[in-house]
């Protein structure tokens, strides 16, 4: 059943960072979907004593209002529009491309499926220019894993994320076709710059007692002040029980305005039925 987002006011420009960690297989931590929060609460005291104060003469000034912190110039995030169970936790434009590429979070606890996106283009006006539709690379979204997403910014557009507005639509339930983040291991791992890209290689193992059809492999590239700077995708196919197979992601450099620092790799299986 395809399930549209609710849809809210335009909500402001959401500043959330995901901090992840830095090899494959690791969304944050060992595992790129998890997030860490919290915070201290404020103990409260009770007086022993009540003082009775005169009443004022004056009426107290109404509190005056200020307004929120704004992101920094080129670090906005493109506006959601109304998910509950999405955040984008990051996001970047390659500028010599026109192209945005993003970070979404199941920040939910049921799994989704088959994600898709609404992109609207506003000028500076705030007017919709263009609206483009989009996907995720996985089909697959278990509950506080993550996603990628990319689109390329039509010519009309300003060349900046908070002039993107996003809405989602997605399926819950798995369907028919069996999809998984599980049971494919990544092994020999190993990041390096080859002057003109950025390439990541390793072998891919089928852990589980079914083939698998094909295998997707996402790549995620950060900086080391661990903002997004770029993705690369590729696939295996047909991979049998036990089997291992080599792969390759390169990021290309002069695309990305900074080093790599650090990257992820995120994998998902179609098994045979």
């Amino acid at each position: 059943m395809r399930r549209p987002a609710m849809f809210l006011a335009l909500i402001g420009v959401m500043g959330i960072s995901c901090s992840l960690s830095g090899v494959a297989e690791s969304p944050v931590e060992a595992e790129p979907s998890q997030a860490t929060g919290g915070g201290v609460p404020i103990a409260k005291s009770t007086p022993t004593t009540v003082v009775q104060s005169a009443p004022p003469t004056d009426v107290p000034p109404e509190p005056t209002l200020v307004a929120p912190a704004t992101a920094a110039p080129g670090r906005g995030q493109p506006q959601m529009e109304g998910s509950t169970i999405l955040e984008i936790v990051d996001a970047t434009i390659i500028v010599d491309l026109r192209q945005l590429i993003g970070i979404v979070k199941n920040t939910s606890d049921t799994d989704i499926y088959n994600l898709g996106f609404t992109f609207n283009f506003h000028d500076p006006s705030g007017a919709v220019v263009e609206t483009k539709y989009g996907g995720g690379f996985l089909f697959t979204i278990p509950a506080g894993s993550l996603n990628v997403f990319e689109i390329f910014l039509p010519a009309n557009a300003p060349a900046d994320a908070e002039s993107v507005s996003v809405s989602v639509e997605w399926q819950e339930g798995q369907p028919s076709v069996t999809y998984t983040r599980e049971g494919m291991v990544l092994n020999g791992v190993q990041g390096h710059s080859d002057g003109s890209s950025y390439l990541v290689t390793g072998e891919i193992q089928n852990i589980t007692d079914r083939r698998a059809i094909q295998i997707k492999l996402l790549g995620i590239a950060f900086s080391s002040s661990g903002r997004l700077i770029g993705q690369s995708f590729s696939v295996v196919e047909d991979l049998a029980p036990g089997g291992v197979a080599p792969f390759r992601l390169p990021f290309g450099l002069e695309q990305m305005r900074e080093a790599v620092g650090r990257y992820e790799v995120l994998t998902e299986a179609r098994l045979e039925d």
